[in-house]
C-alpha cells in the first residue's frame, strides 16, 4: 500500500504548521514554499484538513492556519482518513456483500490485516512524526530544498 500524494502532502502540511505556528497563525504562501507546492494545491490540500477539524484558518491581516488541535492529539490515521478514506487494503469495502465471483478467498485475513495497519495509523501522532524528522534543526541552505521530513535521510546525508 503506497499513501496518495495529497496524504503525504497534508502530513507534511501538518508538521510545517505545527512548528512553525508556535509564531502565530502561518500564512498560505509561506506553507506553500515550506513544501514546495503551489498555493492553489495548497488550497485543495487545505480543504479536507479543515474538513476534518485538523486544521483551522483565520481571516484578516495577522491571518493564516493553524492546528486545530495539538500536535499529540492528530493521528497519521485521521490524516489518511481526512484524503483516501481511511486504509483499507481489501478493495471489498464490506466483505459480507461480494459476489461469489468477487470472492478473494480470505476476506478476514484482509480485514484483519486492515484493522492492524489502521492501527498502527492511529497509534502515530503528528507530534512523534516531528520529533522524528528535525529536518528543521538542518542548516537554511538544506531546508529550501528538503523541507520534507520524510525524507531526511536525504538533508542528513547532503
Amino acid at each position: 500500500m503506497q499513501l496518495s500524494q495529497r496524504t503525504r502532502h497534508g502530513a507534511r502540511l501538518l508538521i510545517n504548521l505545527a512548528h512553525f505556528s508556535q509564531r502565530g497563525p502561518v500564512h498560505s504562501s509561506q506553507l506553500s514554499n515550506s513544501i514546495g507546492i503551489s498555493t492553489k494545491y495548497l488550497e485543495k490540500i487545505i480543504k479536507p484538513l479543515r474538513q476534518a477539524g485538523l486544521i483551522k484558518g483565520l481571516r484578516g491581516p495577522g491571518g493564516g492556519y493553524f492546528l486545530g488541535r495539538s500536535p499529540e492529539d492528530i493521528t497519521l490515521g485521521e490524516i489518511v482518513q481526512a484524503f483516501d478514506g481511511g486504509s483499507r487494503l481489501s478493495c471489498c469495502p464490506d466483505p459480507t456483500t461480494c459476489e461469489p465471483s468477487d470472492f478473494c478467498g480470505c476476506p478476514a485475513i484482509w480485514d484483519d490485516l486492515s484493522n492492524t495497519l489502521q492501527g498502527k495509523l492511529d497509534s502515530i501522532t503528528l507530534g512523534r512524526m516531528m520529533r522524528q524528522g528535525s529536518i528543521f534543526d538542518a542548516p537554511p541552505s538544506l531546508r529550501k530544498t528538503t523541507m520534507d521530513p520524510c525524507r531526511h535521510e536525504t538533508a542528513q546525508a547532503a
